[in-house]
């Protein structure tokens, strides 16, 4: 298996190779970020295995197949084929965020519960309730969770992320929820494929500093910050699937907001047409 910056071939990982977990998925998502057009080569495999006889399709294949429909945006096949998998922790964390998706928030917490006591990893298991709770508009038990966690996690992109969002959530320090979501931006730029993460995050900060200096004060930086995160969901190394649609739905109301309405025209009908092609079965 191929690690690092080492190439990997994704129709050999998808059809053919057998072992498929958290850390394959994690190579496949990183191959696809620094190549857009494995992307293209992940629908085909996926394409592929679903031609397969059932005969074929055990329930460890159909997991594969589950994570991959994820990956490229097909969330309702992706839940089917889950459906049909082992059962194991992994089969309940996609769940998990299939459930957080379509917002069906106490079916994604029990998912992510499930999920962590078949195995799958605690720490990405209460970070992904944390999200959801403050979703659930939840505070303190969003909060409970990032509170629990200690370690290497801390200093995760993802940690961060959440802890500053849910600061922010919560009315808490401004200072302190600016400098976490910074803290997160340097992390998520590190990591391959975290440019719809980094465009929400400031986005976020946007928010904040509006709140925290006043919309005049914070003019320029407001701007600043509206500028990259157009950069970031308009580059050419987005993957434009069913999660890039999602993101663009979730931010245009932000760039209309501040006044940016070519911006945020352009985000909702991107996602349109990913949600019209995922329909036709494209």
């Amino acid at each position: 298996m191929a690690t690092g910056a080492q190439e990997i071939n994704v129709k050999q990982l998808v059809l053919y190779s057998g072992s498929f977990g958290p850390r394959e998925i994690d190579e496949l998502r990183e191959e696809i970020s620094r190549d857009p057009k494995k992307f293209d080569e992940l629908k085909e495999a996926v394409n592929e295995l679903k031609t397969k006889d059932e005969d074929e399709l055990s329930p460890a294949v159909r997991v594969k197949l589950g994570v991959c429909q994820f990956l490229i945006g097909k969330y309702d096949d992706s839940f089917a084929s889950l459906k049909k998998g082992d059962g194991g922790a992994l089969v309940h964390f996609y769940f998990a965020k299939l459930h957080a998706v379509k917002q069906e928030y106490d079916e994604a917490i029990a998912a992510y519960n499930t999920a962590q006591s078949a195995g799958y990893n605690v720490d990405i298991c209460a970070l992904g309730r944390a999200e959801v709770y403050r979703d659930m508009g939840k505070l303190t038990q969003s909060l409970q969770e990032l509170d629990y966690l200690s370690g290497a996690v801390e200093q995760t992109a993802e940690y961060l992320y959440q802890r500053a969002a849910t600061v922010n959530a919560i009315g808490g320090n401004p200072q302190e929820a600016v400098a976490l979501y910074e803290k997160a931006l340097d992390r998520m730029g590190t990591v391959p494929g975290g440019e719809l993460e980094q465009a929400i995050t400031c986005l976020n900060m946007a928010d904040l500093m509006e709140k925290k200096d006043g919309p005049q004060a914070a003019e320029t930086k407001i701007y600043e910050l509206l500028d990259r995160a157009y950069d970031l969901l308009t580059g050419s190394g987005v993957n434009e699937d069913g999660y890039y649609a999602f993101v663009c739905e979730k931010c245009a109301p932000a760039f209309s907001y501040y006044g940016y309405f070519l911006a945020a025209e352009e985000l909702q009908k991107k996602a349109e047409e990913i949600y019209e092609r995922n329909r036709a079965g494209e």
